[in-house]
Parts: C-alpha cells; structure tokens; sequence
C-alpha cells in the first residue's frame, strides 16, 4: 500500500492509472495493472510473469479446515488455514472495504470446506441477500438451506440458535454445521431485529 504525500488529493493519483497502464503495457503485452484506492491510500497490483497456481491437494487438508491462502514471507511457503475444530475458530468474520475481496474470499472458504468434507460431517446454512457471491452453492448436497429473502434468513438464523442451545443440552457436536452468510450489513438492514 503506497500513502498519498502531503497535500496530494485521490484524482492526481487516480489520473496516473492510464499512463501507469499504458507504460506496463509496453513493457507487457499480456499484463493490465490493477490499482485499488480508498480516500488515504492505493495499492497497485502488476500481474506475475510466470503465474503459479496454488497447488494443494484437498486431500492434503485435514478434515474440518478450509485454506484460507498461502503467505510468501520471508521466502518461504506458509499455508493459512482456517481450523473449525479450534475453539478459536468458532467465529469468523471476513471484514473489509468495498472491493476488497470479501465476497471472493468467503466463496474460496465456502469451496475449501465443501470440497475436503462429506455432506455426513459438515453441513452447512448460506444466507445470501444479494443471491449473488453464495450462489453457486445452493444445491451442493451439503447445503441443508439456501436464503436469498430476508425473512428465510431470520428462520435459518433461528434454526441455528435453536439446534446451539439443543447441541448443548444433549451433548453432542457431529455433523459440524456452518452458516455462511454473504453480506452481513445486508441482513442486518433486512431483518433488523428479527436476528
């Protein structure tokens, strides 16, 4: 992330992008710079020369986790990975600014976990106001209910409460279920009180 200097407002900066663009584009045919702003700061991204796919196998996850993405720190290789079965995990919020990759971020979490568990040890509850980022997932047979309208989001919270407060009494934690809501801001303004 680059700050801008003193005194330097957003449109001098933005008004670079075409001429940044079209400087890479003589060095790079194939490559199309990506600038990201807010009102502080940009990032600009240059596309790698000799992109890599993350290669990493499901199979290689351990049950109940998802991949959350890989750090090159340092020059070495780590894996960041989301544990469900740490308590720590509980909870998960993907928070950050329009643009930013949220809803890309949750998909790749959404598809990690569905791909690495059987429907029988995870389940899962998509709210989905926008119908948009989630649903891709909608008729994945782990998938037990899909909610694009705010009032099946307020029951499938209620549900969720419901069978926390049931699992406790009866002591029993298995199949895992997430619930994996696509813009949260969206439900809370839509259901309001009701979650």
């Amino acid at each position: 992330l680059i700050a801008y200097a003193a005194g330097v407002e957003f449109s001098q900066v933005f008004r670079l992008k075409t001429e940044l663009d079209s400087l890479l584009a003589n060095y790079r045919k194939d490559a199309k710079l990506q600038v990201r702003f807010d009102s502080k700061e940009f990032a600009l991204e240059v596309p790698r020369v000799d992109p890599v796919a993350l290669t990493y196998a499901p199979a290689q996850l351990p049950p109940m986790t998802a991949l959350l993405g890989r750090s090159y720190a340092f020059g070495k290789a780590d894996d960041n990975i989301l544990d469900l079965t740490d308590s720590n995990s509980a909870h998960t919020l993907i928070a950050g600014a329009t643009g930013s990759g949220k809803s890309e971020m949750l998909r790749s979490v959404v598809a990690s976990l569905l791909d690495n568990n059987s429907p029988t040890d995870l389940q899962m509850l998509v709210i989905d106001l926008k119908n948009e980022g989630l649903a891709p997932f909608a008729n994945c047979p782990h998938v037990l209910a899909y909610a694009e309208e705010p009032v099946q989001a307020a029951a499938i919270i209620k549900w969720v409460y419901a069978e926390l407060e049931k699992r406790n009494r009866e002591k029993y934690s298995t199949p895992r279920i997430v619930l994996a809501i696509d813009e949260l801001a969206v439900l809370a303004s839509g259901c309001g009180k009701d979650v």
